[in-house]
């Protein structure tokens, strides 16, 4: 869904007293009132996200650098370690 005023593909979710809205992060329009449902699908996908792009960041690191044997375990250990918690967020 992109912003009805600007087209920004940035939404952010809102606690709206006991309605949850969603609001575009860049001009700050209003979209829409959700429901609970679509707040925690929303809510799911900003982790996913999150997830995905650190290890994207994660995984550019080991093509780029140029580092010892040391630093290559210690980036795969975090790569292992994000993988661990994306098993345990999608159970």
């Amino acid at each position: 869904m992109n912003c009805k005023k600007c087209n920004s593909k940035n939404l952010s979710l809102v606690k709206f007293g006991p309605y949850n809205k969603l609001i575009c992060s860049d001009c700050k329009a209003f979209q829409k009132f959700i429901s609970k449902e679509e707040a925690f699908d929303f809510n799911s996908i900003c982790v996913s996200k999150f997830l995905l792009i650190r290890i994207d960041s994660l995984l550019g690191c080991l093509k780029h650098r140029h580092s010892t044997y040391l630093e290559k375990v210690t980036e795969y250990k975090e790569i292992s370690e994000i993988h661990e918690i994306i098993k345990e967020y999608t159970r």
